[in-house]
């Protein structure tokens, strides 16, 4: 049933992405200090000088060259956690944060099934399977994993480009921030020197800053 079921849903030809823990990136002194909505980071300050707005929700940050960070507002996650009860599938897994779901999914492929598996081991790889190709930037690439006490976080290089997808613990709150390389394949020490700047606070006004 579950190999019918994994060739109408598409999903048999869904392959695990590399997945690491992303290494401590020193962050250049000259970068520049911003702040939208709570999040601060840094930006290399040629990057900062060109910002754009095309939606309230998204500020977007780029320099003359080709490079792009495009910044999404926080969001309430709440609505996805309903929608993924992840507990009802794998109880121990309660209160798991996206970027970690994300990570049990980029681990994940069609290869993963066997015979052998037990009822609940098939509902989890069926899971990772379907949601899997929502939560992934793409189903190429690499992944870097950036957990801490206060922010759990995903980056997916894919040549060019990168996304960082990340959830505040305590808040649930969470976003994205997508980058765009000038090479076809992107800087990854300025990718995660950005992310190695990241923090959130709740604030309860919105703001956009760049010094």
């Amino acid at each position: 049933m579950w190999k019918y079921a994994e060739a109408r849903l598409d999903s048999d030809e869904v392959h695990a992405i590399p997945v690491s823990e992303m290494p401590q990136t020193a962050i250049p002194d000259d970068w520049a200090s911003v702040r939208v909505d709570g999040m601060e980071f840094r930006l290399p300050s040629d990057v900062v000088e060109t910002q754009d707005q095309p939606s309230p929700d998204l500020v977007i940050f780029q320099n003359g060259v080709g490079v792009m960070v495009m910044v999404a507002r926080p969001a309430d996650n709440g609505e996805l956690y309903e929608m993924f009860d992840v507990a009802k599938i794998r109880p121990e897994l309660k209160g798991v944060t996206l970027p970690k779901l994300r990570w049990y999914c980029c681990q994940a492929g069609s290869s993963d099934f066997r015979w052998s598996m037990t009822h609940g081991e098939v509902r989890w790889h069926a899971f990772c399977m379907t949601a899997g190709q929502l939560f992934r930037f793409r189903n190429f690439g690499r992944v870097e994993t950036m957990f801490s006490d206060d922010i759990e976080g995903m980056i997916h290089f894919d040549g060019k480009f990168a996304s960082f997808s990340w959830e505040d613990k305590q808040s649930k709150q969470g976003g994205y921030i997508n980058f765009r390389g000038a090479s076809s394949t992107i800087d990854a020490n300025f990718v995660r020197g950005v992310c190695e700047s990241f923090k959130f606070s709740v604030e309860p006004h919105a703001e956009v800053d760049a010094n």
